[in-house]
């Protein structure tokens, strides 16, 4: 019981990390490092619970859950923003493209 309490913290612990991974590197917009890391997150959450949880450990992994839930959150709001960012640029850039036909024309 004591060892799988412990690499259940492990794993519950290396997961939070990644998250953790995935929201700095989202915030420097490196979202295919963000998708890379996603991969390994879920490879270790799906090691958490590749067994049953005893009840001795539902409150540990009810926390770990919160929190890994808080951070997928935000990391979804981040990109959402990085998202309505991009595409305000490509309607700039179109509108550009527009400007510049519409006075090759004229000419």
């Amino acid at each position: 019981m004591a060892e799988q309490e412990k690499q259940l913290k492990q794993q519950l612990n290396q997961a939070i990390e990644l998250a953790d991974q995935q929201l700095a590197a989202a915030k420097d917009n490196q979202w295919e490092h963000v998708a890379a890391l996603e991969q390994k997150r879920q490879a270790v959450i799906k090691r958490c619970f590749s067994n049953d949880v005893p009840d001795s450990l539902a409150k540990l992994v009810k926390l770990g859950v919160e929190t890994l839930q808080r951070q997928e959150a935000e990391l979804l709001k981040l990109a959402e923003s990085s998202h309505q960012e991009a595409s305000q640029a490509i309607k700039q850039r179109n509108k550009g493209s527009q400007a510049s036909a519409a006075y090759q024309k004229q000419r």
